[in-house]
C-alpha cells in the first residue's frame, strides 16, 4: 500500500460535491431508485439553498440536509403513487371513459397491478409530456396534486363546469396518446384499444429459458390470455400457457404480469383442492370429474409430459390441465420469488428421496443474481412437500 501526504498543491474537495454524493446515496437508499436519486439530491440542495437562513447551527448541516432529503423523497413517492392511481383510473374503463361529472372508480384496481407500478408511472410521465400544456396542467392538478374542482377553477379562472369538461377531454387525449405515439409501450402492459388483437412482446422474461421475453395476446373481454416464448416455441401458434379463462378472473387487470399472476394463483387453488380430493369440477359445465396424472391426450404429442395433472370432462369434453412447473409457480412462495427476481429460468426436474418419500424437485434460479428456489413435490401425487430458498425464509 502506498501512503501519500497532502500538501498545498493537492486540490481541496468541493464541499458541495461531497454533500451531493452523500445525498445521492441517501436518496437511492430511501427510494430504491438509483435513476431518480440524482435528481432528488439536486432538488434537496436547491431547497436547502432557498431555506439557508433556517439553519442555525452550521455544524448540524449534514443532519439538516438529510432531513430535507427525506421530505423530498417522501413527496416524490407520493407523486408516483398518485400518478399510478391516475393511470389506473384512466384504464379502469378503457374504451368507455367516465362521464364528465364523475371520476372513474378505482375499486377494481387489482393489487397485482403494483407489480408494474414504477414502469407504469414512467409511461404516464412520457404520455403527459406529449399533451398540450393546458391539458397537462389540468390533469396534473386534479389527479396528481388531488386539487378539488373548485380550487382548479379558481386557479385557471374557469367555472367548475368548464374544469370538468377539460378533465374529460384531457382523459380522452391521454388515452389517444397511449393508443398512438406510445402504443407499443402501452401494449406491453395490456393497455390497448378495445378489439385490438395479435401477438405483442411483453415485459415478462420466459420463466423456462430466461433468455427471451414472452409474447402474448391478452383480451380481457373474452377472458383470454395467450403467452408463449419465441425461443422455446419458435414456430407454434400456442405456447406453454394458452388457455381461455373466465373473464371474471381478469377483472380490474390490464397488464400481462398481473394477469399471468392471477392465472398461476387460480391454477394453484384449483389443483390444490383437486389433489386433496383427487377430483375437481369441470370449469365448463361444473360436473365433478376425477383428477388424472399426465397431460391430456388431446394435446399434441410434443407438448405432453408425465409431470402434469388434468381434468377432462366426459360430458362436454372440456379439459383443464397444468404441468408440474406451472403448479410450482402458482405457489405463493414461488410468485414472491419471481417478483423479487424478474428474470429466472427453470432447471430440469430431479427425482429425489425426501424424508423417506419419493419426490420431485423443481429448481428455479435467477439469471442475474445468485438466488435459487427449490419446490419439492411428492412423486405420486405432485402434492407440495416443502419450499427452500423462498424470500423471507
Amino acid at each position: 500500500m502506498v501512503m501519500r501526504s497532502l500538501d498545498e498543491t493537492t486540490p481541496t474537495p468541493d464541499p458541495t460535491a461531497v454533500e451531493r454524493r452523500r445525498l445521492v446515496h441517501l436518496c437511492a437508499w430511501l427510494t430504491k431508485d438509483a435513476d431518480a436519486a440524482e435528481d432528488l439530491a439536486q432538488e434537496t440542495l436547491l431547497e436547502a439553498w432557498r431555506h439557508e437562513s433556517a439553519l442555525r447551527d452550521p455544524r448540524k448541516r449534514p443532519q439538516w440536509l438529510a432531513g430535507i432529503a427525506r421530505n423530498v423523497c417522501l413527496r416524490w413517492g407520493q407523486r408516483r403513487g398518485r400518478e399510478r392511481v391516475l393511470l389506473a383510473r384512466l384504464h379502469a374503463g378503457q374504451g368507455n371513459p367516465a362521464p364528465m361529472d364523475e371520476e372513474p372508480a378505482t375499486d377494481a384496481f387489482a393489487p397485482e397491478v403494483e407489480l408494474e407500478r414504477d414502469e407504469l408511472a414512467d409511461l404516464l410521465d412520457r404520455a403527459l409530456a406529449l399533451l398540450p400544456p393546458t391539458t397537462r396542467d389540468v390533469l396534473v392538478a386534479r389527479y396528481v396534486e388531488e386539487a378539488p374542482h373548485v380550487a382548479i377553477a379558481a386557479r385557471l379562472r374557469l367555472s367548475e363546469g368548464a374544469v370538468k369538461v377539460r378533465l374529460h377531454r384531457g382523459r380522452l387525449a391521454l388515452q389517444r396518446v397511449l393508443a398512438t405515439e406510445l402504443r407499443q409501450e402501452a401494449a406491453a402492459y395490456g393497455l390497448r384499444a378495445t378489439g385490438a388483437a395479435g401477438w405483442r412482446e411483453t415485459r415478462i422474461w420466459c420463466p423456462i429459458c430466461g433468455e427471451r421475453r414472452l409474447v402474448g395476446d391478452f383480451d380481457t373481454a373474452a377472458g383470454r390470455l395467450l403467452l408463449r416464448c419465441p425461443g422455446c416455441y419458435p414456430t407454434r401458434a400456442d405456447g406453454f400457457n394458452s388457455r381461455t379463462h373466465d373473464p371474471a378472473l381478469f377483472a380490474g387487470v390490464k397488464g400481462y404480469k398481473p394477469a399471468f399472476s392471477r392465472v398461476l394463483a387460480a391454477a394453484n387453488e384449483y389443483f390444490g383442492a383437486a389433489m386433496a380430493t383427487r377430483a375437481a369440477p369441470c370449469l365448463h359445465c361444473g360436473r365433478e370429474m376425477p383428477l388424472r396424472e399426465g397431460s391430456p391426450t388431446s394435446l399434441e404429442p410434443w407438448r405432453r409430459t408425465p409431470f402434469a395433472l388434468h381434468v377432462t370432462c366426459d360430458r362436454c369434453r372440456a379439459t383443464t390441465d397444468c404441468c408440474l412447473v406451472g403448479l410450482a409457480y402458482g405457489l405463493p412462495e414461488a410468485r414472491r420469488f419471481w417478483r423479487r427476481h424478474p428474470r429466472i429460468r427453470t432447471l430440469p426436474i430431479r427425482r429425489v428421496e425426501y424424508g423417506g418419500v419419493a419426490a420431485l424437485v423443481i429448481t428455479v434460479e435467477s439469471v442475474t443474481e445468485r438466488a435459487t428456489l427449490d419446490v419439492i413435490a411428492a412423486r405420486d401425487t405432485f402434492r407440495p412437500l416443502d419450499v427452500h430458498g423462498a424470500p423471507g425464509a
